[in-house]
């Protein structure tokens, strides 16, 4: 199929959520500072922005119905998850201190993410009329449990942690991973039948849609352009697909605090969570250089990130947050 591009607002759109009659998208839109959620026909030419806030809003996921949405925001204070109808007016707190939300087919529970003890993000299923009565899905481990989403069943929910895809049952059998070790994949959403789960991926330099069996079998890929494709989602009826596609170019600066004077290491790809070594003579981060997620260092010194970055690992998934040990 050919992409056709629906908005072209001035800052960073993602989080599409088709309407279940496929008619329209929800969306955040970065405007002014602060993320806020836009409802959309698929021409882009009638566009409403729900519950406009100085709070940062995202994640919208529509009701079965389509007749109202839920979002995360900090309005109050705190990440929690909110309802609004499809028309706008005052949002209503539904469930505090969570994260990723997702109504059931039936509109009778919503899955979401909740930070355990320990900071990491668990998936957990609760009534709608009785949030409070909540029910972790997901079992422990060092790592977040995020972007749940329903089976068509209502069954089986899809979730992401930091490389793999998961399902897991509410008739509390331990999760099943979807995801080959050494791959990582995110963003799930269920195919309309049941059959196929489509998620991000990083293959071939590129961070595009793809598709798997949810029985087993390779991923195909379904949209790789020039772009990096996330957040897909797909319609009742199977037939359209909306995602965001967005281009970054990130840039190393290192800056002499003494001078002033300014150093840049520009990349086409993606460069992230610089760290600088104790004795100041690298600098360490990480880099999707050479169709991998693993980290790279470059010299710091008479001309500070000069010369091509050396790689220091070759490892299957991806690594992220790298410090350097205090004797370095």
């Amino acid at each position: 199929f050919t992409p056709r591009q629906v908005t072209s607002g001035a800052g960073l759109e993602q989080h599409p959520a088709l309407s279940p009659d496929g008619g329209f998208v929800a969306y955040a839109a970065v405007e002014a500072g602060n993320s806020d959620i836009w409802i959309t026909d698929l021409q882009g030419e009638a566009s409403l922005r729900l519950a406009p806030d100085e709070a940062w809003d995202e994640s919208p996921a529509w009701f079965p119905d389509g007749g109202a949405l839920v979002f995360v925001s900090d309005r109050g204070g705190a990440p929690g998850i909110w309802r609004v109808s499809r028309l706008g007016g005052e949002p209503r707190l539904l469930v505090p201190n969570a994260h990723d939300p997702a109504v059931s087919p039936d509109g009778r529970l919503l899955a979401f993410t909740r930070p355990n003890a320990e900071g990491f993000r668990r998936l957990a299923v609760a009534p709608l009329d009785r949030p409070d009565e909540a029910r972790v899905l997901s079992p422990g481990g060092l790592r977040h449990d995020v972007d749940p989403a329903w089976s068509p069943d209502g069954r089986r929910i899809l979730y992401a942690d930091f490389n793999h895809l998961w399902v897991v049952g509410l008739d509390g059998d331990p999760p099943l991973r979807l995801t080959a070790e050494g791959q990582v994949e995110m963003d799930p959403a269920w195919s309309p039948a049941g059959t196929h789960v489509d998620f991000s991926a990083f293959h071939g330099g590129l961070t595009g849609i793809w598709r798997r069996p949810v029985a087993g079998g390779d991923a195909e890929p379904v949209e790789r352009g020039p772009g990096e494709a996330r957040w897909s989602s797909v319609s009742g009826d199977g037939r359209r697909l909306a995602f965001t596609s967005r281009t970054l170019q990130e840039t190393l600066v290192a800056i002499d605090t003494s001078t002033g004077r300014r150093a840049r290491f520009e990349e086409a790809w993606r460069t992230q969570t610089p760290t600088v070594a104790p004795d100041g003579s690298r600098v360490l981060f990480v880099s999707t250089r050479q169709n991998a997620v693993d980290l790279w260092q470059l010299r710091l010194g008479p001309n500070p990130l000069g010369g091509p970055p050396e790689r220091l690992t070759d490892l299957a998934g991806r690594v992220a947050w790298p410090r350097y040990s205090p004797d370095g």
